[in-house]
């Protein structure tokens, strides 16, 4: 699991360590991926390349027993991790603000350290029927403060297509989120 995140983290990190500093290319593609119409087209770019589809489908596979919705939540979670923690040490960089990782590898090592939690993180199992947590044992169990989706609706009926991932928007689409590619 580890060198797979690995896999999503490192070209962020490595193509804006290549523009040297200052750069806005991180704080401007957070204000992008925010954008419906925009976040779509981040989303194809980053997952035109065969080598950054390879790496999501073989990261997704190593989570067969994890619901659809839930990986579709995560795949949003670690989107927001690689495009925000990157856009927050540039920013930083830019003001001359110290930074909690003394290096752009010790910030890249402890992003990939946090998306390795997340995808292995346990989850809670919802029942299909009602709002409370189901009391069927499920393959893993945590605490959750968030909202279970309504009978018949998954937790991101407002998602657009082109949901979590690599590369530069680090977009997974949700068909392969949800299991269906």
């Amino acid at each position: 699991m580890r060198d797979r995140v690995s896999c999503l983290v490192h070209p962020v990190t490595t193509h804006l360590a290549s523009l040297g500093d200052p750069t806005w290319f991180a704080r401007v593609s957070a204000q992008v991926v925010t954008d419906p119409a925009l976040r779509v087209i981040m989303a194809e770019e980053a997952l035109a390349k065969a080598s950054s589809r390879h790496v999501v489908e073989t990261l997704l596979r190593l989570l067969p027993d994890m619901p659809a919705d839930v990986r579709q939540d995560r795949a949003a979670m670690v989107r927001h991790l690689i495009v925000h923690v990157c856009a927050e040490r540039e920013r930083a960089v830019a003001e001359g603000t110290a930074t909690p990782p003394a290096t752009r590898d010790e910030a890249a090592t402890g992003l990939i350290d946090a998306i390795t939690g997340l995808w292995t993180a346990p989850h809670t199992a919802w029942a299909a029927t009602d709002r409370r947590p189901s009391s069927r044992p499920a393959t893993t169990v945590a605490h959750s403060t968030a909202a279970p989706p309504k009978p018949g609706t998954s937790r991101h009926a407002h998602s657009d297509p082109a949901a979590p991932g690599t590369a530069a928007s680090t977009a997974v689409p949700q068909s392969a989120a949800a299991g269906t590619r």
